[in-house]
């Protein structure tokens, strides 16, 4: 182990058709039953590990790989479910520039979805954390962003950048996602992204998130979910991207 790019996803479903295309060099075994595979793509070597998903399963698996590798980047890559609001369809790609646990702070009492500050940071010298608000780096997300739009998947879907929000209960009532949609405005929810972006600013190591949707927020009926589209719309993007994020 020790490939510069540390690629992360719960589930491996996200990832299958990147694997598809990869070559498998090593598989090291590590403590809780986590692997991290060492992998080939197009000439570009990377390390995955599949943390399973939620913010707690991520930010265990992520820091269990952190303790036995030393990337030059971290890249979480997954499904999401989009907001209509934002006007994307299944099968976008969103780059996620700032990620927001919902669940942090105090209990307001003008808004139930969005709780006050709490008066003490998450982590040292980052303020915004009170609110659970993660800002991601910059450099890496702009640059992401600005790689996919000029591939040909840009002629194949939307590339968006916007703002995810981290859940623990996946959105379903309709009252609920309205009420999500006003007090973020996120393009995008996912269960994990808070989680990468606490432990990789912990370790001072820079990050991005990339989400493709495979659903729509609120919406429980499976028949009407993509995901082997967004799957293989991921594949495409990480690959562009990993190519290239280290070169700039």
């Amino acid at each position: 182990m020790g490939n510069d790019i540390l690629l992360v996803s719960a589930t491996i479903n996200e990832v299958s058709d990147l694997l598809k295309v990869s070559e498998i060099t090593s598989e090291t075994k590590l403590s809780a039953n986590k692997v991290i595979l060492s992998a080939v793509v197009n000439k570009i070597n990377y390390d995955l590990i599949i943390t399973g998903p939620s913010i707690i399963n991520t930010a265990h698996g992520l820091t269990i790989a952190l303790e036995h590798t030393n990337p030059k980047i971290i890249i979480q890559a997954g499904y999401g479910g989009l907001f209509k609001k934002a006007t994307l369809k299944l099968g976008d790609i969103v780059i996620v520039n700032k990620e927001i646990y919902i669940h942090t702070g105090i209990e307001s009492d003008s808004n139930h979805l969005k709780p006050d500050a709490l008066p003490f940071e998450l982590i040292q010298d980052k303020p915004a954390t009170k609110s659970g608000i993660y800002c991601f780096t910059d450099k890496y997300t702009d640059l992401a962003y600005q790689i996919l739009r000029t591939t040909s998947l840009a002629r194949e879907c939307f590339i968006a950048k916007g703002p995810g929000i981290t859940v623990s209960t996946i959105t379903s009532g309709q009252k609920t996602l309205s009420g999500l949609s006003k007090s973020f405005s996120p393009l995008v929810e996912a269960m994990e992204g808070a989680a990468l972006a606490h432990i990789a600013l912990l370790y001072n190591l820079p990050f991005i998130e990339i989400r493709a949707g495979s659903n729509f927020a609120g919406e429980r009926d499976k028949s009407k979910w993509n995901t082997k589209l967004a799957s293989k719309r991921l594949s495409l993007a990480l690959i562009t991207i990993m190519k290239n994020i280290l070169l700039n």
